[in-house]
């Protein structure tokens, strides 16, 4: 029983009964970590948490989904000061990602519910950004298009998303959003889409499209940035509903599926191997 998923499983619970407000969450956390007698303590560090992902397979995947709060609720300890070098500084209180969050959140939402596609999450787009040739940077690789969604049918793309928790009906979306979507939806060549979901808490807010056109344009728009809310009473109500065939219909609207299916002219593929 002492092996490495357990490990970091009683790890994620002494950090879960740490920063827990209510006492009665705090009490539970420790009862249930005192259930891994035998099982050593270890500190939680990236890398741990690496290993666990790498560790799973079929026979141990029911595990993938505690190993994800427990990396969430880690997360929320610590500042990452250094990424390159993987330091982190341990703070006192809880720091909660809902950016983090929100994005686990919508890609549980989408592979559960979108059968007909593959949601391929937080992997660089293949060959989008590259140094000039005789022109590379000495020390540094070329940067890298991270969407933290890329649906794709047959080796295809079918939809380009990305997780924003701002709510943009009632907020205005900053610059920096929209140029990394406008990259988004360019690199997949004429007519474009990439789409941010985002929590809406009006019942009026409605999907937007921003067109990406050179100056003075008239035409066919090059690209499309959609901002497309996910409207929070309808999601707290689709996760805690026991009935699919609704949720699956309103998960289809928001990547902007037909009841028929994903778009029938497909892009081509975007989804890179993961780096």
């Amino acid at each position: 029983m002492d092996h490495l998923l357990n490990r970091v499983l009683k790890a994620g619970l002494l950090v879960a009964a740490r920063v827990a407000h209510g006492s009665a969450i705090r009490v539970a956390a420790m009862r249930a970590a005192a259930t891994f007698e035998g099982i050593a303590t270890v500190p939680l560090s990236e890398a741990l948490l690496a290993r666990c992902e790498h560790a799973l397979d079929r026979r141990v995947l029911h595990y993938a989904p505690m190993l994800r709060l427990v990396e969430i609720l880690w997360s929320g300890t610590s500042l990452d000061m250094e990424r390159e070098n993987h330091r982190r500084v341990e703070v006192p209180g809880f720091l909660y990602d809902m950016n983090r969050f929100w994005q686990v959140l919508l890609g549980r939402l989408l592979r559960e519910n979108l059968e007909e596609v593959t949601v391929v999450e937080d992997r660089a787009l293949r060959g989008v950004l590259r140094y000039s040739q005789g022109f590379h940077h000495p020390k540094f690789r070329a940067p890298t298009a991270r969407p933290d969604f890329v649906l794709t049918r047959d080796g295809k793309t079918v939809a380009v998303l990305d997780a924003k928790y701002r709510d943009l009906w009632r907020r205005e979306l900053p610059p920096s959003m929209l140029y990394q979507l406008a990259v988004y939806a360019s690199v997949q060549g004429p007519g474009g889409v990439a789409t941010i979901l985002y929590p809406a808490h009006s019942a009026d807010a409605r999907a937007v499209r921003i067109e990406v056109c050179p100056p003075g344009w008239a035409g066919p728009a090059a690209a499309t940035v959609v901002l497309r809310p996910v409207h929070v009473a309808r999601l707290a109500e689709a996760v805690g509903s026991q009935a699919s065939s609704g949720r699956g219909r309103w998960v289809r609207t928001l990547v902007g599926f037909s009841e028929a299916g994903p778009p029938s002219t497909a892009l081509r593929s975007l989804a890179a191997p993961r780096s």
